[in-house]
């Protein structure tokens, strides 16, 4: 192949969607939005662990994400606490797809 040939048109989204990302990866918004996921995903766990020492002692729960997701829900704020925490999981979700983009690039 010709390394002088314009690059097909996949090529040249791949690089655009690359560049596009490596932005937002920069931006301080991105930051935030890790902050919130990794805080959200550490609550979860939080919740998981406080369960599984329950079960330890006899208190019974389940000790997985649903049984932290049920402990979750059933406080006074519960529906309120689930979508924030939901909406901060999506947002860290979307940030790793973000970061892997943007690190698909060439060196």
């Amino acid at each position: 192949a010709d390394p002088r040939a314009r690059p097909s048109r996949p090529a040249r989204a791949a690089r655009k969607a690359q560049r596009a990302a490596a932005e937002v990866e920069e931006h301080r918004a991105a930051t935030w939005v890790e902050v919130a996921g990794q805080t959200a995903n550490g609550l979860v766990h939080v919740l998981i662990g406080g369960i599984a020492l329950g079960v330890a002692v006899g208190a019974g729960g389940t000790p997985d994400q649903s049984g932290a997701m049920g402990a979750l829900g059933a406080t006074p704020l519960g529906g309120l606490a689930l979508w924030t925490v939901a909406a901060a999981l999506l947002g860290l979700a979307l940030h790793a797809w973000v970061l892997a983009v943007a690190a698909s690039g060439p060196s």
